[in-house]
């Protein structure tokens, strides 16, 4: 058993009643893929949350295809689709987005890519671009000029894909750890506009759930060792997802940090809600101060009356150009008002995709160190993405 454990097979335990006798075996729900040199761990049993024993094992069996597919498709597809990770608007370093980006390249290339460049040689930046077949922009906190927008825009007219997580508020946790108070304030990226001209708009405010994960802060000594305790964060919304979806299909909750309520706008777009709050939800304006002293202050439920805030959405048709009536940034030979049949996700929080590092080495997206709770953050961002 230590070694399926080294090969990343966790085991399970399985309640198990027998002439009215109840005793719990240990099982390891795992297939193992094999070609040529490479193998793949194929789950068997789904840990999203179910309400009985039985519902997991339903939703187990429907998910096989699933998994053998996904498995198959990680060891025998070549990677053919190419990603650029968008920099240069202050995104977080590496170490950060590393959970994330690992999840991808087990199945795609991956480079960086800046948009600098625009400055001195726009043609040329969109021309570069335009060989990517999405683009990830994650968790930007320096506002995005128009000559970079419009990079952007002809990228998408041109059925470039996107993959868009945004904070329109800063809301750290670092801030509010050292001194136990913070600021949530409006991060202007200027992409209102350009998005508002897609089919949404993503709104300055943070957004509290009684649904949430939480965090873990100090909590008394104990002789000379401090004791930690885990509390309830409601402004960490823990998502549980449309079981019916592809994306969200048999998911682990999604956890998001300070999240901004999303607005869809009517167009021609067909927008697919992903991710939205629980009925138990309450939207917050900013400027706004938090304080960890909300953990120990008694929750009055009767004022968390915003149902299902949405938080993500999928948009798929053929996008208008955001500069269809204004003066372009820069003159381009084949300009495109409107584009090709064309698919865009936007998240209304960049710390969706950013992991925490711990000792300087980066901790995975989808478990909790403290709590082990396991979340459906990188299996939601990876089908997204195929």
């Amino acid at each position: 058993s230590k070694d399926l454990v080294k090969k990343g097979l966790q085991p399970s335990r399985l309640t198990v009643e027998e002439d009215g006798k109840v005793s719990e075996a240990v099982i390891f729900p795992w297939a193992v893929i094999s070609y040529e040199e490479q193998e793949a761990n194929v789950p068997l049993l789904v840990n999203a949350l179910a309400p009985s024993q039985e519902q997991q094992l339903q939703n187990s069996i429907e998910n096989l295809e699933y998994e053998f597919a996904n498995a198959l498709h990680k060891i025998c597809e070549e990677k053919t689709k190419t990603i650029a990770i968008l920099k240069g608007n202050g995104q977080p370093e590496d170490i950060y987005l590393y959970s994330f980006l690992k999840g991808l390249s087990e199945y795609y290339k991956l480079a960086e890519f800046t948009l600098d460049s625009v400055t001195d040689n726009p043609t040329k930046t969109l021309e570069d671009l335009s060989n990517y077949d999405l683009s990830i922009i994650a968790k930007p906190t320096m506002a995005f000029d128009e000559k970079e927008k419009f990079v952007l825009d002809q990228y998408i007219m041109q059925g470039g894909k996107t993959l868009w997580l945004l904070d329109n508020v800063h809301a750290e946790m670092d801030s509010l750890m050292q001194t136990g108070k913070a600021l949530a304030f409006n991060r202007e990226l200027n992409l209102t506009d350009m998005l508002f001209s897609y089919g949404l708009r993503i709104n300055y405010n943070i957004t509290k759930d009684l649904y949430s994960g939480s965090i873990r802060l100090a909590a008394g000594n104990t002789g000379n060792q401090v004791q930690y305790k885990n509390f309830r964060w409601h402004h960490f919304p823990m998502i549980y997802a449309d079981n019916t979806h592809s994306i969200t299909k048999n998911i682990d909750p999604v956890v998001l940090k300070f999240p901004s309520s999303l607005d869809t706008l009517k167009n021609q777009i067909k927008k697919t809600i992903l991710l939205q709050s629980s009925p138990l939800a309450k939207i917050i304006g900013t400027p706004v101060n938090i304080s960890l002293d909300e953990v120990a202050t008694e929750t009055d439920k009767n004022t968390f009356t915003d149902v299902n805030t949405n938080f993500g959405v999928l948009l798929e048709g053929s996008f208008t150009s955001a500069y269809a009536n204004r003066i372009m940034p820069f003159d381009i030979n084949n300009y495109q008002s409107s584009g090709k049949a064309n698919k865009m996700i936007v998240i209304s929080d960049g710390d969706i995709g950013v992991n925490e590092v711990f000792r300087g080495e980066p901790l995975p997206l989808d478990k909790d160190k403290w709590t082990n709770q396991t979340y459906g953050n990188i299996d939601f961002l990876v089908n997204s993405v195929h």
